[in-house]
């Protein structure tokens, strides 16, 4: 009967979760607020299936999210009061599991700490490998010499939400990204490829290869598959990633990487478990000389850290197989 209260494109979700044992909220939300009316009614939307999972009596476990930050008393009391409720709340790296003990007060026994479900990935066969030349010739560009230097760079618009003076925030990104790939290829004769990773990415992504003087990168634009976009960053020497599952798809691959953090929880605690922390840049702080150094480090050291990185991705894979087994298939739960 409750639902005839729900808008009709809700209807199925509703029934869904009144039919399940268990509801489970998939990994890759980040739940936070910046403060105000409008983000509180943001946070609502996020946490609104949950809302009714908790009226219903489900038990529920959040899998894969990270949390924070949480600006004003009445968003930390609505995820307080849902998650006080929840059965697990799996968070996918440190810094939300701090802000979940010491800023909500929640215990400990509610918590567990899992890698990102993205760098869990099947193992490729090896006919099944796809080079950069298949890419290339997929989006009518020549094909490039596989000796050259091949750098990948996704990047997103990303609004500055906690600082002030938004617009120079963001020219100032921009405008570093573009001088940093002019400065790959008169230094280095690099092969620059922005990679597609999220649609909306696509008119900034062509903004910034605009702005670049002496380069004519080459902008991906292609509708492909998670199994092939891991192929297709895997291909670079180095990756420069703002789009976090990117910086992961990379890592994944073994691919030495810069990670653009602009949420901050999210980007420096995720990458971090993999890369070292001096290769994760504040997207409100970049800027060419440090993007640069950092770069040409990882390009100097790319075949030590691509066996480190694989090692750690590993070990990753490990936990995520270890925990989901012992969330899911403990008789008990259900």
């Amino acid at each position: 009967r409750s639902s005839k209260f729900v808008f009709s494109e809700h209807r199925d979700s509703l029934n869904a979760i009144i039919n399940a044992d268990v509801v489970v909220l998939k990994g890759g939300s980040y739940i936070y607020s910046y403060g105000g009316l409008k983000q509180f009614l943001f946070l609502y939307r996020m946490l609104y299936s949950s809302i009714i999972a908790v009226i219903l009596r489900k038990k529920i476990i959040a899998l894969g999210h990270s949390v924070g930050p949480i600006v004003g008393k009445l968003s930390k009391t609505l995820i307080r009061f849902c998650f006080m409720r929840f059965y697990s709340i799996v968070v996918r790296e440190h810094i939300s599991m701090d802000i979940l003990k010491n800023e909500l007060n929640l215990p400990i026994s509610k918590l567990e700490l899992m890698p990102d479900i993205a760098f869990w990935s099947e193992n490729r066969k090896k006919n099944e490998h796809l080079g950069i030349n298949h890419f290339l010739e997929f989006e009518n560009y020549e094909t490039v010499a596989s000796q050259k230097v091949m750098v990948g760079i996704t990047v997103r618009d990303w609004h500055f939400p906690m600082q002030g003076k938004a617009f120079d925030y963001r020219y100032n990104y921009m405008n570093t990204i573009a001088s940093f790939i002019d400065k790959l290829h008169v230094e280095l004769g690099a092969d620059i490829f922005f990679m597609p990773h999220a649609l909306e990415d696509q008119i900034i992504t062509q903004e910034i290869a605009d702005m670049a003087k002496f380069s004519s990168p080459i902008v991906f634009s292609g509708d492909y598959s998670t199994s092939e976009l891991r192929q297709l960053y895997g291909e670079m020497d180095i990756f420069i990633g703002t789009r976090i599952h990117s910086d992961i798809f990379a890592l994944s691959s073994g691919v030495p990487t810069v990670a653009i953090a602009y949420e901050i929880p999210k980007g420096f605690g995720i990458i971090s478990m993999v890369e070292e922390s001096e290769c994760i840049i504040n997207i409100a702080e970049i800027n060419l000389e440090c993007l640069w150094n950092i770069a040409i480090k990882l390009f100097q050291e790319r075949e030590g850290r691509e066996k480190e990185i694989k090692q750690r991705v590993i070990i990753l894979k490990m936990q995520i197989n270890d925990l989901i087994a012992r969330l899911f298939c403990n008789n008990s739960f259900l």
